[in-house]
This record gives C-alpha cells, sequence and structure tokens, in this order.
C-alpha cells in the first residue's frame, strides 16, 4: 500500500527535532510493508521565498515545502509541484499528522485525487490549559480537516478526549507513539553505575516540561544519587537555575543535544527516567525508556496515566516539588523490586514498530477497502 504523509511537524534543516515522532510513525509503517512519501509543509521568518526541498532519509523520500511566514495561508504556485509528485506517486490514502496548519493542503489534495485521509494528532493545544493557543483560526482548519477525514487517530485517549470536547465527532482511534525498540531494548548485559542514576531528557520547555521543578527536587534528595540533564533546548538557563538554588553541582550532569542512539545508550546507564512535566500527551521518551527497561517517576497528566502503573514507575502531581523529592527517595528504596526484564517486554508489546504499524496498517484497510 501506498501512504502519503503530510505532516505539520517533521525533522528538517530548520528544525532537525520537531516531530520526530512523526518520523518514527513513519518507521513503523513502513515496517509493515508498505511504501510512503512524506510532504512537510512549514513556514519560517528564516525564509525569504518558498520554495520545495526534497531528501534521502533512510531509503524514504521527504519533501519540505519551506513558506515563508507571512505567506503561510497563501495558495502558491509551488503547490502545483506537490499535486504532480502526488499524482506520479498515487497513494492509495493521505495519512496526515497534526492538523493544522497541514489540514488546508491535506483537504487539497484528497479532493483533488479522490483520496480517503485519516490525521494522528500530537498537538497540545487541544487541551483546556493551552486554550490561548486555538483561536478561531486554528478551529476553523481543524474542523473542516476533522470533517473530511475518516478518521482521527490522537496519541493517546487523554488526547483524544480533548478533542472532542473542541465539537469534533470524526470517529477515533488511539494509536501510540513508537520506539524503535532495536536500539531501546533491555538486556542483562545492560551496566549500570553503582550511584544511582537519575535521568531526564527533554527539550526543556519552560511551558511544559518544568526540569527546573526537577533540579530543586533532586537539590533536596539527601542522599547518594546522580541527575543527569540532557536535551536539546536552553541548558544553560537549567544550568543557572540549578546555581540559583544551590544544587550540589558535582552531582548534576548537563549533557546537550543527543543522537537518538546515543539516547538508547544513555539509558542503558540509568536507573530511572524523570518528568516533571505540567502537561503532556503520550511522551516518547517514557515509552522509550520503559522499552529500555527503566521504571519511571512522572507526573500524572496528559497520557501519562496510560503509560505507568504500580509494577513501571511512581507517579505525582505537577509542581509539587517535595513530592518529587520524597518520590525520588522511593524509588531508590523500591528499585530492587521493579522487574526491569518485564517492563521492557511489555513495552515493546505496545510501542514497537511492527505493533504500531499494525494498528495504522488495520484503519488504511478499513478505509480504503485495500489488502
Amino acid at each position: 500500500m501506498r501512504v502519503l504523509f503530510l505532516t505539520s511537524w517533521f525533522p528538517s534543516r530548520l528544525d532537525p527535532t520537531l516531530g520526530n515522532f512523526v518520523e518514527r510513525h513513519l518507521r513503523a509503517v513502513e515496517a509493515v510493508g508498505c511504501e510512503v512519501m512524506v510532504i512537510h509543509e512549514t513556514s519560517s521568518k528564516k525564509i525569504i521565498a518558498p520554495k520545495l526541498e526534497s531528501e534521502n532519509r533512510e531509503g524514504t523520500t521527504i519533501y519540505h515545502i519551506l513558506i515563508p511566514r507571512l505567506l503561510r495561508n497563501t495558495s502558491l504556485p509551488i503547490h502545483k509541484k506537490v499535486e504532480k509528485l502526488v499524482s506520479d506517486f498515487a497513494p492509495h490514502l493521505i495519512h496526515g499528522h497534526v492538523m493544522y496548519p497541514a489540514g488546508k493542503l491535506a483537504i487539497k489534495l484528497s479532493d483533488k485525487f479522490n483520496l480517503p485521509m485519516v490525521f494522528t494528532e500530537h498537538w497540545s493545544g487541544f487541551k483546556e490549559l493551552n486554550k490561548d493557543h486555538y483561536t478561531q483560526k486554528v478551529a476553523e482548519v481543524v474542523m473542516h480537516t476533522a470533517e473530511a477525514c475518516s478518521f482521527i487517530l490522537p496519541v493517546s485517549k487523554d488526547l483524544g478526549n480533548s478533542i472532542l470536547k473542541k465539537g469534533i465527532t470524526t470517529p477515533q482511534k488511539v494509536i501510540y507513539n513508537s520506539v524503535d525498540t532495536s536500539l531501546f531494548n533491555w538486556s542483562p548485559a545492560n551496566m549500570t553505575p553503582n550511584t544511582f542514576t537519575f535521568l531526564h531528557i527533554s527539550n526543556f520547555d519552560k511551558r511544559s516540561k518544568n526540569t527546573e521543578g526537577i533540579v530543586e527536587a533532586f537539590s533536596e534528595l539527601n542522599r547518594d544519587a546522580r541527575l543527569i540533564i540532557a536535551g536539546d533546548g536552553d541548558l544553560d538557563r537549567v544550568r543557572r537555575f540549578a546555581n540559583t538554588v544551590g544544587a550540589d553541582m558535582n552531582r548534576i550532569e548537563f549533557m546537550g543535544s543527543l543522537e537518538y542512539s546515543e539516547v538508547a545508550k544513555l539509558m542503558k546507564r540509568s536507573h530511572c527516567h524523570v518528568l516533571f512535566s505540567n502537561f503532556e500527551n503520550l511522551p516518547c521518551v517514557i515509552a522509550e525508556s520503559l522499552c529500555s527497561g527503566l521504571p519511571n517517576i512522572a507526573t500524572a497528566v496528559g497520557g501519562i496515566p496510560e503509560m505507568i502503573g504500580n509494577t513501571n514507575g511512581l507517579m505525582v502531581q505537577p509542581g509539587d516539588a517535595s513530592a518529587l523529592t520524597a518520590t525520588m527517595s522511593q524509588m531508590m528504596d523500591n528499585y530492587p523490586n521493579y522487574d526491569k526484564q518485564a517492563i521492557s517486554e511489555q513495552a515493546i508489546e505496545k510501542y514497537s514498530y511492527g505493533q504500531i504499524g499494525s494498528e495504522f496498517l488495520e484503519i488504511y484497510q478499513k478505509v480504503t477497502g485495500y489488502q
């Protein structure tokens, strides 16, 4: 089956990590035998004139439509070139990702080529606490896109409920984010250091991730432990905060952006992953760490309660740094009771490319009739 991925977010030269979870959905679909072409449309102040760029990523052709920010809602001649690409590829359906703003182009291509359409939704802007992002302009595009879809595929039940609350009644099927389990897995050979190591990986976004809260909580943990903070955000801001709260900098290691394979290696050298977010959908980093056999500490927000239970971690309420400190201590005490192999095996059953790809394929067959 030939599938056109049409997405608002995808890694590109403008932002190498944006939408990397969409690329993992791409690999999941390819894992079950589908042929995929990706069209990624994005706008940026860095772009002076519309351009179409292509690249080959692990054998898959990716087309990036780069639009100046001022022209992002305009129909442009470059879209004719895109129509030719789609015509030549002759997909059986459109699988969109993130309805705004890609929905406008998706509807146009769906109508022109009489293609059924489904959309995976990842955006936390549907949540009530982010209602300032869900503007009238966004709502119009989202509603029209949803009406044209056979299915909306939220990455968590929680996000699906938020979409329903916006009045969107298109049939839903929850399909989780996916993990490359050839990298993220557990084996008895995994060597963790003698000192108990907490790991936090994120983009350090202040509004959502609350990395500073982790630093604050860890600074109050009077135990023999260390904390590794890694990711592609403003690490200097987090480091400055650590100094202001008097954190022992000999116990905290700050690392910058890592390759996907390096993240997997780091997880195999850690004991527990920590995420102290104010809001989330279905964090890939939790799925990856679970596949690696790590128990997690995370806030009970968004789709996280769908991922973490008594056998694979502990949850706290967002913003409660004192509770996080206590939970870190509890994790250290209870760590020997976690079955790391079982944590990994159960996560792989949920998040592997083969599992997620099969769930997508079932939807594709349902809406196209193509076997």
